[in-house]
Order: C-alpha cells, then sequence, then structure tokens
C-alpha cells in the first residue's frame, strides 16, 4: 500500500585525513514509504577552507525500526589528487 510521499536529511562529517574533515549535507528525492525502496540523494561537501564540491548518489535500502519509522544508510567517496574521504553515513529518520 502507497503512503505520503517522503525525503530524508542528511547532515554528517567525514573521518579526519591529513588533518582535515569536510561537512556533508543534502537531501533525498521523495518517494512513497514501500517495506523496500530507495532514494537518490544529492547535496553539497563543503572543506574546511570554504571549498566545496557537489554530490549524487543512491541510499540503501529502508531500514526499518521498531515504530515503523526507517533510515537509509549509504557510502560516499571524495577523492582529490592526494588524498580521499570514504565513508558511511545515514539519513534522517523519517516516520512515514
Amino acid at each position: 500500500m502507497l503512503s505520503t510521499k517522503h525525503f530524508h536529511s542528511l547532515r554528517s562529517s567525514t573521518p579526519e585525513v591529513d588533518d582535515h574533515r569536510h561537512l556533508i549535507t543534502g537531501r533525498t528525492s521523495a518517494e512513497y514509504a514501500l517495506n523496500s525502496h530507495k532514494h537518490t540523494i544529492s547535496g553539497m561537501i563543503e572543506g574546511e577552507d570554504g571549498h566545496t564540491h557537489q554530490y549524487e548518489t543512491v541510499t540503501g535500502l529502508a531500514i526499518q525500526l521498531p515504530d515503523g519509522s526507517h533510515f537509509h544508510d549509504m557510502r560516499i567517496l571524495l577523492a582529490s589528487d592526494s588524498h580521499e574521504h570514504v565513508f558511511k553515513t545515514s539519513t534522517s529518520v523519517s516516520r512515514v
């Protein structure tokens, strides 16, 4: 059964590499809350020195919580000439 479309937000930071971190923010596409679904998510990765990168990826499947809400895990790779950040993060929880 289809319910109301919903979205998730993301606010996280990368692990420290070469003495710095990056802030990651984003928002998913709106999708129906089916038992098993994914979202496209896009946003901005911001460096401590003010530089930014845009990203777009797909979340993992919904991870159900006991109260009926859910969230999504994902992995993002940020690579430059000198180093890379690979990290796992999760979206906000949706009550839909």
